[in-house]
């Protein structure tokens, strides 16, 4: 059967107009599909952290039998970091020098991790949770979730899940302060989830349970707090300056510059590649790629722009 010209117009405008806001709601994002090759005694089960260090090697967090995984800038996997050591690894950063930081929820502390994968500082008290030692003066932490580092070296735990507040140390491991607890009130937390400081020494606490970024100086004091991104899981600041957020529960990745305008939106929820699925983690690379945990798709993706 035939239609004519006159009836398909419409119809042709329709399926271009259809396109072009799936388009814009996707966002300008291209996946690698099979990016990250695990090795096979590795799989990534419901990784949550995800690093790129200077050379641009990845590190992932992850319940499998490997809990701390390391791949080359091209996805092939190299070692494995803390094997027995780490039980529910969480957030992983890489410092300035390269040293590697991770938080376990189940043992309630934070590693600081030489490149050699030698043990550097231990902050907290194994798997016991606390604010603070009274005895050793020495802060404890309860399912910290994230740690970020200030120019002086200054260190920052977002310790989320169980004391929701922020503890800021000095480069030794030295408590400095500690603000915020359990709340929907300004500069309190509800599951501080994922922590970045930006280029300006602006401190930015993705406050998950609370749909909500505050952002602080470096004293603590709200200096803003941003409601209208939806729910951010994670956190990254990337080389040009610009914020990403991970958004598990509606599966977006947003890019934001940092008075919070969102720049682009991808939004794809499903199993196949390219699409999120409980996406958690998030990071970038020198190149602007980007790269997330699924939870629930057990996987990495790299993301490139189009």
């Amino acid at each position: 059967m035939q239609f004519p010209i006159r009836t398909c117009l419409p119809i042709l405008a329709l399926l271009l107009c259809f396109n072009l806001l799936y388009a814009q709601k996707t966002g300008t994002l291209s996946v690698v599909p099979g990016f990250i090759k695990t090795a096979p005694d590795a799989n990534i089960i419901t990784p949550t952290g995800v690093a790129v260090d200077k050379a641009g090697n990845i590190y992932i967090t992850n319940a499998g039998p490997h809990k701390l995984l390391e791949f080359d800038r091209d996805g092939n996997y190299l070692r494995s970091l803390l094997d027995g050591v780490l039980v529910k690894p969480h957030g992983v950063r890489v410092d300035r020098e390269g040293f590697i930081w991770v938080t376990d929820l189940e043992l309630h502390v934070v590693l600081k991790v030489a490149p050699s994968g030698q043990i550097a500082m231990v902050l907290g008290q194994l798997a016991t949770s606390g604010e603070q030692d009274p005895n050793r003066k020495t802060v404890m932490f309860f399912k910290p979730a994230d740690i970020a580092f200030d120019p002086d070296g200054n260190i920052f735990v977002a310790d989320g899940y169980g004391n929701s507040r922020v503890v800021k140390l000095d480069k030794n491991g030295n408590f400095i302060k500690a603000w915020g607890q359990k709340g929907p009130e300004p500069g309190n937390f509800d599951n501080p989830h994922n922590v970045i400081i930006d280029r300006n020494n602006r401190l930015y606490v993705a406050d998950r349970y609370n749909k909500r970024i505050q952002i602080f100086d470096l004293d603590g004091k709200l200096l803003d707090t941003w409601t209208h991104l939806g729910i951010p899981w994670g956190l990254a600041y990337g080389d040009d300056g610009m914020i990403y957020m991970s958004d598990g529960n509606n599966e977006k990745i947003l890019v934001l510059d940092t008075t919070g305008k969102i720049l682009n939106e991808y939004e794809n929820p499903g199993q196949i590649p390219g699409a999120l699925r409980a996406v958690h983690g998030i990071t970038t690379d020198s190149a602007g790629n980007i790269y997330v945990t699924e939870v629930m798709n057990w996987r990495v993706e790299k993301f490139v722009r189009r």
